[in-house]
């Protein structure tokens, strides 16, 4: 029987073992030509791939993620009409891209967004610039400017458009920096993330229609991934082929930087590829972990003024759920608890009496409130002591106290003095009798 019994138990162990699922392991992330990339969770901000992301390089337009950015919190009566200058283009090189605009002509400021950021516009840039800061030259000292404000330490621009220029340049993590803060925008979003738009006829051409040149998101296209959201690509000889975006997937949010792929003559573009790939692998390889729960106890409070217990013990008010690859160790992550040392009696059952902030490598991975997971009454005895010593620990009573004793102390002098003075007066009284 001890036998059978014991056979069983092995059994019954092994059979757990092969129950219990491993940790799953992260996938190798996928080759890519881009030489420049960096990949964040839009949710917290966390890296999740990065390779040579502070390195400098032409960000092409991609440029355009700031100007777009900046031109639609200026700019903010879309219907509101627009007059091309007859200097508009004196920074453009023939043959770049552009929705041809004419000097003279009139467009709507939603015309002129949608154009760049969809057709890539760099006419359409420059016309946006002059209208929403004066001059080219002042949206683009306002663009370096953001660029600072926000972080950038790697990035200089020089014009609106990102045609090459020596003294105009980026990075990756800067780039992503700038599509991170561009995104807080709705108009931005909506304009990068749509197929087409047709500019009607003007006073100088036709109707215009024109598509994406980010193909993640055509349909049509083979490199077309169901879950882009949208972006901004940006292509010449010396940036190589770049592409800013971002997809979404179970309510988890990834941005994009892949920039500097080789642009080689009758070579087709990687750039988009290998966003596919890298996106594929972080949708795969990362996803939302429980990092605290309401039951688990954070940490003891000390109580004051009761005669139950001495401490309470804090709970977090709410579960949190974090993105994080499937291989994270929950137990490297760091719970920074912001609680007073002490606090008195009476204590109710779910009130706050601190905050809890999860975060691993300076990423805040969520941020709660500690709850009292109990009442805790109090003394009335206690109470009294501590309102008795509160009342004579407060400044006044003291300085009134002081003042008392000083009074008292010169009162007694005085009253010495005069018993002295009255001794010696009968002394000298009877001396003159004789």
């Amino acid at each position: 029987m001890k036998k059978i019994t014991a056979s069983l138990t092995i059994l019954v162990l092994i059979l757990c073992t092969l129950t219990i699922p491993a940790a799953a392991e992260m996938e190798p992330v996928p080759e890519h030509k881009a030489q420049n990339v960096i990949m964040v969770n839009q949710n917290t901000g966390a890296v999740v791939y990065e390779h040579a992301a502070d390195e400098q390089v032409y960000p092409a337009s991609t440029t355009k993620i700031l100007t777009l950015a900046l031109a639609t919190e200026m700019l903010t009566d879309l219907e509101e009409t627009v007059t091309v200058s007859e200097t508009f283009d004196d920074d453009l090189i023939p043959g770049s891209s552009g929705i041809s605009l004419k000097a003279g002509e009139i467009l709507t400021v939603r015309d002129l967004l949608y154009a760049t950021a969809i057709a890539s516009a760099n006419d359409a840039a420059n016309v946006l610039a002059e209208r929403a800061a004066g001059t080219r030259e002042k949206f683009i000292e306002l663009m370096n400017e953001k660029a600072k404000a926000l972080g950038c330490k790697g990035t200089h621009f020089t014009n609106t458009h990102g045609l090459p220029d020596e003294d105009h340049y980026t990075t990756a993590r800067d780039m992503m920096i700038m599509m991170r803060y561009a995104l807080k925008n709705d108009l931005f979003r909506k304009l990068v993330s749509t197929y087409a738009y047709t500019v009607e006829e003007t006073n100088k051409t036709e109707k215009r229609v024109f598509s994406t040149t980010n193909s993640l998101i055509s349909s049509v296209s083979e490199n077309y991934y169901r879950y882009a959201c949208g972006g901004k690509t940006g292509t010449t000889t010396a940036a190589g082929y770049n592409l800013v975006s971002w997809a979404s997937k179970s309510d988890i949010d990834f941005i994009l930087v892949a920039m500097h792929a080789e642009k080689k003559d009758g070579s087709s573009n990687p750039i988009f590829k290998d966003s596919k790939a890298l996106y594929t692998w972080a949708f795969s390889n990362f996803t939302y972990q429980q990092i605290v729960d309401t039951d688990t106890p954070q940490t003891e409070l000390t109580v004051k003024l009761s005669a139950e217990k001495d401490f309470v013990v804090l709970c977090a008010k709410e579960s949190l759920s974090a993105i994080l690859p499937n291989d994270t160790d929950l137990s490297t992550l760091t719970y920074k608890k912001d609680v007073p040392e002490e606090v008195l009696a009476p204590i109710t059952k779910g009130e706050v009496y601190g905050t809890l902030t999860i975060e691993k490598d300076g990423i805040v991975y969520g941020k709660t409130d500690l709850v009292a997971n109990s009442d805790v009454s109090r003394s009335a005895v206690l109470y009294y002591l501590y309102c008795i010593r509160k009342f004579f620990e407060n400044l006044w009573v003291r300085i009134i106290g002081g003042i008392l004793l000083i009074l008292l102390i010169i009162y007694i002098i005085l009253m010495i003095r005069n018993n002295r003075r009255r001794r010696k007066l009968p002394r000298f009284k009877s001396r003159l009798k004789y």
